[in-house]
């Protein structure tokens, strides 16, 4: 999900807002963005890294491979 902000007359920088924040509100906004960082990350796919078997040229082929003369044991 993408959102874009157009800045107008009204836009505040960030900058200008966190000083104004109590210290209780701060700690809760760092508190959201660190739970909003954590699910991102547990949300996103672990990579597998492909099985190696012992086999003479690493992978083994898969039934859909090509095979060639250097395939067989």
């Amino acid at each position: 999900m993408s959102v874009q902000v157009t800045p107008d007359e009204h836009s505040t920088a960030p900058a200008q807002v966190w000083p104004g924040l109590t210290a209780e509100c701060q700690a809760c906004v760092i508190q959201f963005l660190a739970r909003l960082a954590s699910n991102l990350v547990a949300q996103q796919p672990v990579p597998t890294p492909p099985e190696v078997l012992p086999w003479p040229h690493g992978l083994i082929p898969r039934r859909s491979d090509p095979t060639t003369a250097t395939d067989l044991p």
